[in-house]
């Protein structure tokens, strides 16, 4: 049902803000660890001086082995050093740093289950290295679990990691202890379908900062199964299998990331942004820019059927045409938000998606899909331009659900309801709405609609007849165009926000709108509408013209009742007044005129034309080179 009454919002106490913000507080101390100094350890041994071979040639193991101690730092110069295992089983405050350019490599009976860590340890220091895994049939496990101080910090994996063990694991086993994990970067990618990056299973609290995961054929960060938060800080994560971050866990977060699937690796068969599963949450994704450009999956954030709820604020997600749903065959666009019926557990809690912006060519399905009860959408910005794109779809028995102060631009309907609850209140239906950085906003080949919003409008425009864009002494140009064939949306959507953008916005030209060439009882319908808006709210009418053309087939139109729906979703406060006089058909004097000046300079009605200074030419220039064409066929005649 849409009940667009209720105007009511989340309430907040003090004492639930001041709890979550304790439990922020925590963990900074922590997050911020500094790097191991020498000064913290009993013993510091450069391992050159101590024998190791810094070649890579001979193995290191055994100088390694002699000072596996605790209290201890081990100083890795510049060097190559030849490792089969490290095994830092209940380690306490021992560091290992490389101190120059310092290469770990696996020696030739490296370690099957961990290459380099350990389980029970305590402030360990892992700093400064890179790992080369390049060679074939290379897939080595660096594991750190215990109870607090695990550091590991700029450290770079080289190489394809080629086989199915886990490449790195965290966990700290008690609620108060703290892993730090800070500049790993692993962008070499993995075997298609096998190995995690990164699996993280935790009591205590994991931080991620400026991280970057790449390619692996499994999920990229695999957290979902924590009890402890996990908090991901800046980073990017990009083209994994499965998820790039998957997290469910009570307190975890994704904060300043970049998630991207831009690579349709045939065998990547599920890539979605962030996925929340496997716990209750709530986690929140806050400023994250999130580019869902080709490839298939579930959608950009997605809550599974065993995730809690999130909040999703302040952050832009991007799905491109390319990128499509799983099981589609390449036919239907994937969701930029999927909140998926929660099945696999148990009070899930409500999901908030805040201040987010949703954007690209994505055809068919929706933009956001709700399975789920208690979802808000609150200032939320949707346009995507794909065929037969609609905004948010609520199904079947997802109930108490809400769309406030939100804009939905899309090809067809703003907000399906397939028997699922959703109240509306505050609908725009206009507006652009802003991409993620990296993306470069020229990703259709077409001039964006909505800058029709901004055409400028001759001072006695109340008192005009046609609507007019520009003012002025400019020559003015009649354009002639109706809604019968995809001709004129392109005329409308295509050349004449190409033609404001170059002519009339610089002054050189006035445009003036004449509806033409309507066959049908809707076509006069619609032609009847736009001119009461221009007539009565003659300030909107270049927005909603754009509007109009967007979304005509996504409404019946054959009542008052169609009429007035059309106009309210748009906007229009006299809805009930023009829709009265577009039944009436009070304005065919007024296209009568338009017929008469096109019969009288030979403009056809099967067209879109424009007419300038006495001459003519179509006006339905659908790609680039044509609006080329059009333009300098303007310019000749100014």
């Amino acid at each position: 049902m849409f009940d667009n009454t209720d105007t009511s919002g989340p309430v907040f106490s003090r004492r639930s803000y001041l709890k979550t913000a304790g439990t922020t507080a925590a963990g900074l101390a922590f997050a911020g660890a500094a790097t191991a100094d020498a000064s913290q350890y009993d013993t510091v041994v450069d391992v050159v001086e101590a024998g190791a071979d810094p070649t890579g040639e001979e193995l290191v193991d055994d100088v390694l082995a002699e000072y596996n101690e605790d209290d201890t730092r081990l100083e890795f110069p510049d060097g190559r050093y030849k490792i089969n295992k490290l095994s830092l089983y209940e380690r306490e405050n021992f560091a290992m740093v490389g101190t120059g350019d310092a290469t770990l490599v696996p020696g030739p009976d490296y370690g099957s289950d961990v290459w380099i860590g350990g389980g029970f340890v305590r402030d360990i220091h892992f700093e400064g290295f890179t790992l080369d895994h390049s060679a074939p049939d290379t897939d080595p496990s660096v594991a750190f679990g215990g109870y607090d101080g695990i550091v590991v910090r700029d450290v770079t994996k080289r190489g394809y990691h080629d086989g199915p063990e886990t490449a790195f694991g965290f966990s700290a086993w008690e609620e108060d202890g703290h892993v730090l994990v800070e500049n790993l970067r692993v962008e070499d990618g993995s075997e298609p379908q096998t190995a995690v990056c990164i699996y993280v299973d935790t009591e205590g609290t994991v931080t991620f900062r400026d991280c970057h995961v790449e390619g692996f054929g499994n999920n990229g960060l695999y957290a979902s199964a924590s009890r402890g938060p996990v908090h991901v800080e800046g980073g990017v994560y990009k083209n994994n299998d499965i998820t790039q971050i998957r997290l469910g866990s009570p307190g975890s977060y994704v904060r300043d990331a970049t998630v991207v699937v831009d690579d349709d690796h045939l065998d990547h068969d599920n890539s979605r942004g962030i996925r929340v599963a496997d716990g209750h949450g709530p986690v929140r994704i806050e400023n994250c820019d999130i580019r869902m450009e080709s490839g298939q999956g579930g959608g950009g954030v997605v809550s599974a059927y065993s995730g809690g709820g999130f909040e999703l604020v302040d952050s832009r997600i991007y799905v491109g045409e390319d990128y499509t749903s799983v099981g589609s065959d390449g036919s239907r666009g994937a969701a930029a938000v999927l909140a998926d019926e929660p099945t696999g557990i148990d009070d899930p809690g409500s999901t908030t998606i805040r201040n987010v912006s949703v954007t690209g060519e994505a055809a068919y399905r929706s933009a956001v899909c709700l399975r789920r009860d208690d979802v808000i959408l609150e200032n939320v910005c949707i346009h995507q331009t794909g065929d037969h794109r609609n905004g948010v779809l609520v199904e079947a028995d997802a109930a108490n659900n809400r769309i406030v102060d939100t804009n939905i631009n899309v090809p067809d309907e703003a907000v399906v309801s397939d028997d699922g609850d959703v109240e509306v209140d505050g609908l725009r239906v206009s507006d652009a709405c802003p991409f993620p950085a990296g993306m470069d906003r020229t990703t259709s080949d077409a001039t964006d609609p909505s800058v029709l919003a901004d055409a400028p409008w001759p001072d006695d425009a109340s008192r005009r007849t046609y609507a007019t864009m520009g003012g002025g002494d400019a020559p003015t140009a009649d354009v002639f165009f109706g809604f019968e064939m995809e001709q004129d949306d392109q005329a409308a959507l295509m050349a004449l926000p190409r033609v404001l953008e170059e002519f009339v916005a610089t002054g050189e030209l006035n445009v003036r709108y004449r509806p033409y060439g309507l066959q049908s009882d809707r076509g006069r319908f619609l032609a009847n509408l736009l001119q009461g808006v221009w007539d009565h709210e003659w300030p909107k009418f270049w927005s909603f013209f754009a509007w109009a053309y967007e979304h005509h087939d996504a409404y019946d139109l054959e009542t008052y009742e169609d009429s007035a729906d059309f106009l309210s979703a748009f906007g229009v406060r006299n809805f009930g007044l023009i829709s009265v006089l577009a039944l009436e058909d009070a304005y065919a004097d007024t296209r009568e005129q338009s017929a008469d000046l096109a019969g009288a300079n030979g403009i056809p009605g099967d067209i879109p034309c424009v007419l300038l200074d006495g001459e003519m030419t179509w006006f339905d220039r659908n790609d680039p080179h044509e609006r080329d064409d059009l333009a300098d066929w303007i310019r000749e005649r100014l």
